[in-house]
């Protein structure tokens, strides 16, 4: 639940989280192969992340000789399952949150997406399992990478992806005057609203995270705590597109104009879902040219420790192996760095600006969408 108060143009943010956070334990005292096939029973959303975050973490721990192409091809799936979850929210939560009319949903396609490359890359579309194969042709993906960039292109951006990449604050403003899809609609309200900056607040991405030291704070006497509302040496941090997209040309000069403002932290989002056929083929390349390989294997072969870049941000799985059962498992989603009591949600609900209490109400659902948590939440505003 989160809550607002104001007295005097001073806020006061509360945010109190009732989510469950250790669904994982359902996983200890089952093997490594059956953690594996239980892990994207547990998660309906963002599901691939997990499974991939969990199948790197075990193979780590378990010194299982790594096959680079599958790994690539599981990041190839992570990808889409970003594309689809970013899809979604502008779908389903966008026409509510700004009051648009999205007559023509497009969702018969997003639904079917994610398996249509994972059969594509690997057999019988299992590509979560140590037995996982991948397909002897994988020229459908390219279709399928195709397919998506077109989707993109007709239903959000309207014009090249790469195009659109290359706006600049003034260009981005023009092309939302000119295009009429869903994307376009929401940038030229913020625009028209002068909404631009509000829920400015500092910002910190989340750095790297030296998996040692992960590993000896999952196993200090604190953990719980962290896994609850987790800081970094004594610090609060952000994961999310924007700290993904930080040094974009496009978001650096939206941050230098209108700090982390509402059209910042959209345009970040955008800017990753347009990215991402060409991460795609990137990855799609690595694997055709897979003598190209470099096998270069982890430093720290067997802590047992993932971590992935999904949709919401980055999360990470640390994992315990005993006599062939699994004897802990942690998870650390992204959730908890974003809405953590002091974190940079806290800050930009604080920051918003309105003597008019719903059109603070209507700025705070903006805000937290945009920041994504990944369950369901309650607004308060006093």
């Amino acid at each position: 639940m989160i809550k607002i108060s104001a007295q005097d143009k001073n806020k006061q943010v509360e945010i109190q989280s009732t989510r469950p956070l250790y669904a994982s334990q359902i996983l200890i005292g089952k093997t490594p192969e059956q953690a594996l096939s239980t892990l994207p029973l547990l998660f309906n959303i963002c599901g691939i992340a997990q499974s991939h975050a969990g199948y790197l973490a075990i193979e780590q721990k378990m010194n299982r000789k790594k096959d680079f192409s599958q790994q690539t091809a599981r990041e190839m799936l992570v990808l889409a399952e970003n594309a689809r979850e970013y899809l979604l929210r502008l779908f389903l939560d966008a026409p509510s949150l700004f009051q648009i009319d999205n007559s023509t949903l497009e969702l018969s396609y997003l639904g079917q997406m994610t398996k249509a490359f994972s059969s594509a890359l690997f057999k019988e579309g299992r590509a979560f399992a140590f037995d996982s194969q991948l397909n002897a042709e994988l020229s459908e993906v390219t279709l399928l990478i195709d397919k998506l960039e077109r989707f993109l292109i007709d239903t959000q951006f309207q014009m090249p992806l790469n195009g659109w990449a290359n706006l600049q604050n003034d260009t981005l403003q023009q092309w939302a005057k000119e295009y009429d899809s869903l994307a376009g609609k929401i940038i030229k309200m913020l625009y028209d609203k002068n909404w631009t900056s509000q829920g400015y607040a500092d910002f910190n991405a989340l750095p790297v995270l030296d998996e040692k030291e992960l590993l000896e704070t999952f196993n200090a006497s604190k953990v719980t705590q962290f896994i609850a509302q987790p800081e970094w040496q004594g610090q609060c941090f952000e994961t999310s597109a924007l700290s993904r997209q930080f040094s974009h040309p496009l978001v650096k000069a939206l941050h230098q104009k209108y700090s982390t403002g509402l059209i910042t932290r959209w345009v970040a989002r955008l800017t990753e879902l347009a990215s991402i056929p060409d991460q795609m083929r990137q990855l799609h390349k690595q694997i055709i040219n897979h003598d190209s390989f470099i096998a270069k294997e982890n430093e720290h072969s067997s802590l047992g420790i993932a971590q992935v870049e999904a949709a919401r941000g980055r999360l990470v799985h640390q994992v315990e192996i005993e006599q062939g059962k699994i004897c802990q498992y942690q998870i650390l989603a992204p959730t908890e760095w974003n809405f953590h009591p002091q974190g940079s949600l806290a800050k930009s609900l604080a920051g918003l600006k309105s003597d008019n209490k719903q059109e603070l109400e209507q700025l705070a659902h903006l805000m937290i969408n945009i920041c994504d948590p990944c369950v369901g939440y309650r607004l308060s505003v006093h």
